[in-house]
């Protein structure tokens, strides 16, 4: 595997595991789809937030290009709407609401970047079937 393959795919993993702990932290935010109505817009927003996660999670662990722009949805919806933080531990250990609140613009800011550095990664590697160039035929 060419190293930036290699680059790409633990960033991927890393990036996994923390959407992947979001949601074990924050079981009680989705177990609330089930119990609004799903026609009230609380459900909807929540039942948003849940397929952009599945989303990420499922294109992340594929490498495939859907599954970025479904992360970089994730991480606007989940920042601007609900406040979620998509590293969930760290907040959790600041004393202050004023801080967690302020450290979940950065931690998701750090989560967007390291989504786009791995993308980058993955769209200039040459063994890349996204970026492969079309094959040549002998005549």
């Amino acid at each position: 595997m060419p190293p930036r393959l290699h680059e790409a795919a633990r960033i991927n993993r890393v990036l996994v595991v923390c959407l992947i702990a979001t949601s074990v932290w924050h079981w009680r935010l989705f177990a609330t789809v089930f119990r609004v109505a799903p026609g009230s817009l609380l459900g909807v927003l929540l039942l948003l937030l849940w397929v952009l996660l599945a989303g990420s999670v499922i294109g992340l662990a594929r490498a495939s290009r859907r599954g970025y722009y479904f992360t970089y949805g994730l991480v606007l919806y989940a920042t601007m709407f609900h406040g979620l933080p998509l590293v969930p531990v760290v907040t959790s250990l600041l004393p202050t609401q004023m801080l967690r609140s302020g450290s979940v613009f950065v931690l998701n800011l750090g989560f967007l970047s390291a989504a786009i550095a791995s993308h980058r990664l993955l769209e200039s590697s040459d063994r890349n079937p996204m970026a492969a160039p079309p094959r040549r035929t002998r005549t």
